[in-house]
């Protein structure tokens, strides 16, 4: 036998023995645990296939079939999927019971992906950073309208009227600019190869996902996808290149300029500040690429809400008439200028914020990693309803709880508990005030007169493509 053959004969037994352990471990799992598996035909394939293909169809039965808790499986890996009373249980867990930072890693490689370990450095993750800077909006909201208006007037350069044919690159040029500045900082916000990246880097991430769950070995994860790939790692290159020379600046007049040195209001700023258990700073090159979490969660899943919200409204008469009324409103009494008063006041935008969410959210927006054995009630779900015609698109059905940014039963769309999205604030501050600028300024139409259908995939939902019309009001 060839030493060939031999490496290629070694190969397949390594390979089958692998396959045989994985299933061992797997009927010791089941043993242990009353959660039913949903079979399966294809080994280590499992149900990849059909949660990549049809997603909600495959889920829905399943759901129907084996109630609120069931496994699936998934190259080489179990994951449990739970809805209604479970799942809201899961997620008010505390991140002792269930981990939300090693769910990004185990289910959808993250950390593996970046090639950066993201939850290393505690100071710097969300719960520590996000709550103090973004629930009073630390004053960013003049920054955001400023923002928000120019890049609107840059978009449509002196024209009374836009035929758009991409809603999503539409809003783009408007949400990237201002995002980038509440997060990465004024100097690079306007940075052609950082906007590009700030607009790119979630879908390519979300594609990459696909080839990590094909590799069993996860340290070779961000070696192979540099190989097939190279996306990713320029994204990381450029957040590393243009953010360390802005970190370093920022230092170096901070410590000439002490007390006097005025600190910029984003979050940026906020690593920069932030200390280890020692009482030191971050090196810059651990802050630059953290901050790619932030930017994977916030600009390009910003873009895709607000592009819904605009179909659904351009698409709605009705909806569309109590927006404006709602801001002729809001101007008699604040004004033209978007405060945190004001758009906290445009309580049915966030009812159609609410609307939008629930009818687009996906399958693996919230994920958890069990740290031991959890023990889950059988309670039926009666407190989470959204009342009559459950898949039609009705705000009014948030009439008594209009806030967009209050998680609950009946809204999880931002999770729940303890690691509920603490960027949700801003988010949605950002989302309201880009959609009142439109509501406010323009008509809006699509070339057919209908909101066009969505496509849905397990890490998100796409609006569907349409011609659009943006014309100036008089």
């Amino acid at each position: 036998m060839s030493q060939s053959q031999q490496l290629i004969l070694s190969s397949v037994l390594a390979l089958g023995t692998c396959y045989v352990l994985m299933s061992f471990m797997r009927r010791l799992r089941a043993a242990k645990s009353n959660i039913p598996l949903v079979p399966y035909s294809i080994p280590f394939v499992g149900h990849f296939i059909e949660l990549i293909s049809h997603p909600f169809e495959f889920l829905s039965k399943c759901r129907e079939k084996y109630g609120d808790a069931f496994d699936v499986y998934m190259m080489g890996t179990t994951l449990t999927m739970v809805t209604g009373q479970t799942g809201y249980e899961i997620l008010k867990a505390p991140e002792a019971a269930m981990s939300h930072e090693l769910a990004m890693d185990e289910a959808l490689n993250f950390s593996w992906i970046i090639g950066y370990p993201m939850w290393k450095y505690k100071a710097l993750n969300a719960p520590y950073i996000m709550p103090k800077y973004t629930s009073g909006l630390n004053g960013m909201d003049k920054l955001i309208d400023s923002e928000l208006r120019d890049s609107l007037k840059r978009t449509f350069n002196g024209t009374h009227m836009m035929t758009v044919p991409n809603i999503e690159d539409f809003l783009h040029n408007i949400i990237t600019p201002t995002m980038c500045n509440i997060i990465l900082g004024k100097e690079t916000c306007h940075d052609p190869e950082l906007l590009s990246t700030a607009r790119h880097f979630s879908s390519d991430l979300s594609e990459c996902m696909g080839i990590a769950n094909l590799i069993p070995f996860k340290p070779l994860v961000p070696y192979v996808l540099d190989l097939v790939d190279s996306k990713i790692k320029h994204h990381r290159h450029v957040m590393v290149t243009k953010l360390i020379p802005v970190i370093e600046l920022r230092r170096r007049l901070e410590t000439k300029l002490g007390s006097a040195y005025e600190k910029p209001l984003d979050l940026l700023q906020r690593h920069i500040d932030a200390r280890d258990s020692q009482g030191k700073p971050y090196p810059a090159d651990v802050i630059a690429p953290k901050l790619s979490v932030y930017i994977f969660a916030g600009v390009y899943n910003l873009i895709l809400l607000v592009s819904h919200i605009v179909h659904f409204v351009a698409a709605d008469d009705k909806v569309c008439r109590q927006l404006r009324e709602e801001q002729d409103r809001i101007i008699a009494t604040h004004g033209e200028q978007l405060t945190k008063e004001a758009v906290a006041n445009m309580k049915f935008l966030d009812m159609v914020v609410k609307e939008t969410l629930r009818l687009t959210i996906t399958p693996f927006r919230s994920s958890r990693q069990a740290m031991h054995t959890q023990v889950l009630s059988n309670d039926l779900f009666s407190a989470a309803h959204v009342g009559a015609n459950p898949e039609s698109f009705d705000p009014w059905r948030y009439r008594n709880n209009p806030l967009a940014t209050t998680v609950a039963a009946d809204f999880i769309s931002f999770g729940c508990g303890p690691r509920a999205c603490s960027g949700r604030y801003v988010a949605v501050h950002v989302t309201k005030a880009t959609v009142a600028l439109l509501v406010r300024g323009y008509d809006m139409r699509t070339a057919t007169g209908r909101r066009p259908e969505p496509t849905f995939s397990l890490m998100e939902c796409k609006p569907g493509q349409v011609e659009m019309v943006l014309e100036e009001r008089i």
